[in-house]
């Protein structure tokens, strides 16, 4: 008698520590796919904004000026599926900042700045 109550305790605690890394191996499955998540989209922003900062720069070296880059901008955003932020001239190279939300599963109801990454793109428009 003394055994079988023995094996069911060591069957209970197998038991306990198999839940305990399930539960240990999906928490880390969450934080990485959260972050990998926001990684890729960070990445995957450069061309987009690459593809919006020329679409501004041939509409401003066309017409010369920044409104008319700004909508060429916006009108680029839409088409690449980004969020148009701002545009600016430094010189002979226009920058725009686009940005997008990431696809996370918890982390962009604690704090949405922190997952919708913004990247620069630049084009020279006066040659």
């Amino acid at each position: 008698m003394w055994q079988r109550t023995h094996t069911d305790q060591s069957g209970e605690v197998i038991s306990r520590w198999l839940i305990q890394l399930l539960v240990f191996m999906a928490v880390i499955a969450l934080v990485g796919y959260e972050f990998l998540s926001i990684a890729f989209t960070w990445f995957a922003l450069d061309d987009p904004a690459r593809e919006v900062a020329t679409a501004a720069a041939n509409a401003m070296s066309d017409a010369d000026d920044l409104s008319e880059g700004e909508a060429a901008a916006l009108e680029e955003a839409e088409q690449e599926e980004v969020e148009f932020v701002s545009i600016g001239v430094d010189g002979d190279f226009v920058t725009v900042t686009v940005r997008r939300q990431a696809h996370t599963l918890l982390l962009h109801r604690i704090s949405e700045g922190f997952t919708t990454p913004s990247v620069d793109g630049r084009a020279r428009w006066r040659q």
